[in-house]
């Protein structure tokens, strides 16, 4: 009995590290409404795909220029480009959000990076 249950965590660990590799790093996302404290407990991989949600959803709605540069870089740079802004506005994020009250919505943060970062530079 003792043989099949490694043998069974050893099987049901190497299903779990291939879906792991499976998706990709803008996958997965699901902090869009959560609170700081969500926020600050999550993974990093959770936290830069929704920041990267984040970043293409109001760069589309608030920020035509940028979405224009964005629109001109070729295929094969595109999700390069993306997920060097994202991971800045997780950052911005994060560290903002550590000086937070933990029942707040970290979209607020979101916005108040997104808007520091990208929009007041136009």
């Amino acid at each position: 009995m003792k043989w099949k249950m490694i043998g069974l965590w050893i099987v049901l660990t190497f299903f779990v590290a291939s879906m792991a590799l499976a998706g990709e790093w803008y996958e997965g996302g699901n902090l869009h409404q959560a609170t700081v404290k969500e926020w600050l407990k999550a993974d990093y991989s959770n936290r830069l795909a929704t920041s990267a949600d984040w970043f293409i959803s109001i760069t589309k709605s608030h920020n035509p220029s940028l979405q224009s540069k964005l629109k001109q870089i070729p295929t094969e740079k595109y999700l390069k480009t993306i997920k060097a802004f994202s991971e800045q506005l997780e950052k911005c994020v994060s560290e903002t959000a550590v000086t937070g009250k933990i029942n707040e919505k970290i979209v607020e943060y979101a916005s108040i990076c997104y808007t520091a970062m990208y929009l007041q530079k136009q």
